[in-house]
């Protein structure tokens, strides 16, 4: 009988690509010969997504493959009192002695990355906590920044959960900026959210990095401390939630030039530098002291609704002559001031454009 690896290249080729992720991961492990010749071959996972969940005393893996109606490879694993850790992997789970759950979750992605990096085009990267303990965060971050950094991830969307700035260096740092869309920063799920209270986020490191400002759109998810507003002029979509704001920033908004969406949730108003290449812009707010002295110099509004005083409307001209400024004061349950650029002809012919 014909051993694996005394098979044509050929026939090893057409078997490897019969086989799912899981199996070639395994099979990679039978020996030496087999390990180099499926990291030389380097196939195709065809994998869109992958998405890591840390908890307490477990991590579960989850890669997912969309061209076979979203077939998912979910393999957890977990610590074990004095016994090391277990794997699990559909419904079955083995024992791994002396092991530590962390270094053997890395070393199974670190595999992944090491044999289909080259070929992998992902379509999402996640990286999730869920009361998780500080030192879990930092095993993890310095585990995902070890064996990511000999590579140039290919992602089009990346979502990091993140307590400290160290988090986010661990990963960001090391995927290709030419396919990444999108980056995604929230608050970890903590058992203690209060840590979270004065305690911003600082991103002085990462608005400097090549992958941030090419991204087309940045969401940030948890209150953070920018260096400077003009670190966000160059993404067509934001969402960010800061901790204050500037009445003289908020009133420069009505020069707003060009963008395609950005969409701001703010707490509170004192302190905030804000670029001026707006094109939608969405605040959600609780109380803003100022607000009177913020919508005088607008002049008077536009009632859409005349029972209704809570929703007001101011229009302006832009260097566009087609396309019209709109501020929109605003309450449905809570309240809103939207700035949106849009087409002359979309305004009521009532309204007064200044």
């Amino acid at each position: 009988m014909v051993s694996l690896t005394e098979m044509p290249e050929l026939v090893m080729n057409n078997i490897l690509e019969k086989l799912d992720l899981r199996s070639i991961l395994s099979l990679r492990k039978v020996c030496h010969d087999l390990r180099n010749f499926i990291d030389d071959g380097k196939p195709d996972p065809h994998l869109t997504e992958i998405e890591m969940t840390v908890k307490y005393s477990s991590i579960t893996l989850i890669m997912r493959i969309n061209h076979l109606k979203w077939i998912n490879h979910e393999i957890k694993y977990k610590k074990e009192d004095t016994k090391g850790c277990s794997v699990v992997y559909e419904k079955r789970e083995k024992l791994l002695e002396n092991e530590n759950y962390i270094s053997t979750f890395a070393k199974d992605l670190e595999a992944v990355l090491t044999v289909f990096e080259s070929k992998m085009k992902l379509e999402k990267f996640d990286l999730n906590w869920r009361y998780a303990q500080h030192q879990v965060f930092d095993e993890v971050s310095k585990k995902m920044e070890s064996f990511l950094k000999p590579y140039k991830l290919k992602v089009k969307e990346v979502t990091i959960e993140a307590f400290e700035q160290s988090h986010v260096m661990s990963i960001l740092p090391y995927l290709d900026p030419k396919p990444l869309y999108q980056i995604d920063i929230s608050e970890a799920c903590l058992s203690d959210y209060s840590v979270y209270k004065n305690n911003p986020l600082k991103l002085d490191e990462v608005v400097e990095l090549e992958q941030w400002k090419d991204a087309n759109e940045i969401l940030i998810g948890r209150q953070v401390e920018l260096p400077d507003m003009k670190n966000l002029e160059n993404a067509r979509c934001v969402f960010v939630t800061l901790d204050s704001i500037k009445l003289e920033d908020l009133i420069e908004l009505k020069e707003v030039r060009f963008c395609r969406t950005v969409l701001i949730s703010v707490h509170y108003f004192q302190q905030f530098l804000l670029s001026k290449t707006l094109g939608e812009y969405d605040m959600e707010y609780v109380s803003f002291d100022e607000q009177d002295q913020f919508f005088e110099p607008f002049g008077v509004p536009y009632l859409e609704y005349r029972d209704n005083p809570d929703s007001k409307q101011w229009f302006f001209k832009t260097e566009h002559p087609d396309q019209i400024l709109q501020i929109h004061h605003y309450n449905d349950g809570v309240w809103h001031i939207k700035f949106m650029i849009f087409n002359k002809r979309r305004i009521p012919s009532e309204t007064i454009i200044q």
